[in-house]
């Protein structure tokens, strides 16, 4: 006779793998997609060919700038001056804004236009507008209107796998609305299942689901290349590892089997990038030539979040310290753009590229004129430079305290953020 003891470790490693796939759906979209005909079609969602889980990136563009209206004409002019000596005139609504450039005006940005990303998991509703314009509502029921010019995240097929009939692709124009909810703890079906990793990098390792070339992150999705024989097409489910040979790649199988591929954007100097999404929620962006080798890790799903860890959405509040000492608490609106802990902050590390969501974030104390000491609430410290939230280009703080008017602080005032 069995011991009971011995009976239950035995029923624990057998439901063990099962219990992990439950978690592990609960990181996929879910919701409805209904149509200007009023067909609905509930399941498993996959946007595009990319975007899969909640923790995957929504990105567009806030077209508009409210918090403008907060600056004097005095504190406009200093921002134009300070920002870059080169400055063209437009408009924004029916105010006059101002259009900064570099050397070469055409990649200049427009003062009202700030990138908008946050993750799936953030998202409440998705409203198609006109042509590329797009109504996002959160899970807090705060509202956007995103222009999706430039971003493959708007007019694009949107794929859902139907409780009843199974995988349809649904073209953008024939989308009124896409409502997500938390997704069941068993799904019938799925578009595959998740690949997590460690990448190993010529400044080190980072481990965490995968997206490869920008696009490829499911054990369904192919990797393309020639072979001396011919093309293969193998998939990342079957793959054990992955590393980078000058301008190719050598693959090793799960049963131990290796190829060199080449000749597709997959395996060459043209891969887009390795994309890797950490369980501290900071998402790395991996050029191919700091790619050094890719191996397939087993048991991270919980790296995956489920729709109900996003439902605390809050604005920033912060501490905010001066270079003159001086110190101010209230809601903070940081770049004159970020004002939700869903908000995304991106920047460079060297060849590196990070987006990291506000509400990770600790601490932001910039260095200089062009870089950021970024603190995470993981303890991580990132020294991050290079762009619009957290170099010279950014536009300045507003600290809320217990007026309607906020205090302004230019970035190069700022000694210290610190978010709680």
């Amino acid at each position: 006779m069995t011991h009971p003891a011995k009976l239950l470790s035995i029923i624990s490693l057998v439901f063990a793998p099962f219990s992990a796939i439950l978690a592990q759906d609960e990181g996929f979209i879910y919701g409805t997609i209904t149509t200007y005909d009023n067909e609905v079609y509930e399941g498993p969602i996959r946007w595009g060919k990319e975007e899969v889980y909640w923790i995957d990136v929504f990105n567009a563009s806030k077209e508009e700038n409210p918090n403008l209206r907060y600056l004097s004409e005095d504190q406009k002019n200093d921002l134009q001056h300070s920002s870059n000596p080169f400055v063209i005139y437009s408009s924004c609504g029916d105010k006059k804004t101002e259009w900064f450039g570099g050397k070469n005006r055409s990649f200049g940005f427009n003062s009202c236009t700030h990138q908008f990303s946050c993750r799936f998991g953030d998202i409440k509703k998705i409203r198609p507008k006109r042509g590329s314009d797009v109504e996002i509502e959160m899970q807090s029921g705060i509202k956007f209107d995103l222009s999706g010019s430039g971003y493959n995240d708007v007019n694009t097929k949107v794929s859902v796998i139907d409780k009843e009939i199974g995988q349809i692709d649904v073209n953008w124009d024939r989308i009124a609305r896409v409502e997500f909810k938390k997704t069941p703890s068993k799904l019938a079906n799925t578009f595959g299942q998740p690949v997590f990793v460690t990448v190993t990098t010529f400044d080190g390792s980072f481990t965490g689901s995968l997206q490869w070339d920008h696009e490829e992150r499911l054990t369904t999705d192919k990797i393309d290349g020639d072979t001396d024989d011919g093309r293969v097409s193998i998939e990342l489910g079957k793959i054990k590892s992955i590393e980078r040979v000058q301008n190719r790649s050598k693959i090793t199988t799960e049963s131990g089997r290796v190829l060199e591929l080449s000749g597709t954007n997959d395996v060459n100097s043209e891969n887009r990038g390795i994309l890797i999404t950490q369980a501290n929620g900071t998402m790395v962006d991996i050029p191919w030539r700091e790619f050094r080798k890719l191996t397939v890790e087993k048991g991270k799903s919980g790296i995956l979040k489920e729709y109900d860890d996003f439902k605390n959405q809050k604005d920033i509040q912060a501490k905010v310290k001066s270079t003159k000492s001086k110190t101010t608490s209230g809601k903070t609106v940081i770049d004159l753009d970020e004002e939700y802990g869903f908000e995304m902050i991106q920047g460079r590390d060297g060849e590196l590229e990070y987006s990291i969501p506000v509400a990770s974030i600790k601490k932001m104390s910039p260095k200089g004129s062009s870089s950021t000491e970024i603190e995470l609430k993981s303890g991580e410290k990132l020294n991050l430079k290079d762009s619009q939230d957290l170099g010279k280009m950014n536009q300045g703080v507003l600290i809320f305290t217990s007026t309607d008017k906020p205090e302004y602080l230019p970035w190069n005032e700022v000694e210290e953020i610190e978010i709680n």
